[in-house]
């Protein structure tokens, strides 16, 4: 009974915040944009929903009211939604992080971040499970034929995610001794373990391939 009110007051709470949202865009609670949508039209949130607790799962992609026919319509991210979905070679579509592209050719950070905007991304954020990590290892690690520090810039700098408002990667992603507390440097993920680390380099100095990011529609 006692979890039964709790699934429910989140989903009332949840509910509310987007209850002028029943259809059109809305807005997840990681800062995502989105669209209104049944769970039936957004592909990806339904192998999400198996990985999640209901709480957890309305936590993130909360609702959207229901419509006129009184069915509950669930911000659906606007990297999930596989209408139109353009995300071509040698880029792959990651499930809970949208479009991504490995860029093989070695840039300091601050290049790969603006040859990232160039394309029409940014350098990849939201990795904020170790599953994210080790997708990346899994799908792209053979791509850039790296010997024995594979490490790929991603978008964090100072510790933070570039882009947001202040979120920071989970403490135990990183190396021992990383992030440096009030630093500034730029963060890349070593690919060589099965679950992947990060690290940090200066950003104007060191040259590595990169992820770049892109949200699809």
């Amino acid at each position: 009974m006692k979890t039964t009110v709790i699934i429910l007051f989140s989903v009332l709470s949840v509910g509310h915040r987007y209850a002028n949202a029943t259809e059109g865009s809305c807005i997840t609670s990681t800062d995502t944009t989105g669209t209104c949508q049944l769970i039936n039209n957004c592909d990806q949130l339904s192998g999400v929903l198996k990985k999640l607790s209901f709480p957890e799962f309305v936590r993130l992609y909360g609702g959207c009211g229901s419509d006129i026919d009184g069915n509950t319509r669930i911000c659906c991210p606007v990297d999930t939604v596989r209408v139109g979905l353009s995300c071509d070679p040698p880029a792959e579509f990651l499930e809970g992080l949208g479009c991504v592209r490995p860029v093989a050719e070695e840039m300091t950070w601050l290049e790969a971040r603006d040859n990232c905007r160039n394309l029409g991304g940014n350098v990849i954020t939201g990795l904020q499970t170790e599953m994210h990590l080790r997708q990346l290892r899994t799908h792209f690690i053979r791509v850039f034929h790296l010997s024995n520090k594979p490490h790929v810039w991603v978008g964090v700098q100072g510790g933070v995610y570039i882009g947001g408002k202040g979120e920071k990667p989970p403490g135990y992603y990183w190396f021992p001794g990383h992030p440096k507390e009030g630093g500034s440097e730029c963060a890349f993920v070593d690919l060589q373990d099965e679950t992947p680390s990060l690290g940090e380099a200066v950003c104007s100095e060191k040259k590595l391939p990169s992820f770049c990011f892109f949200q699809v529609y």
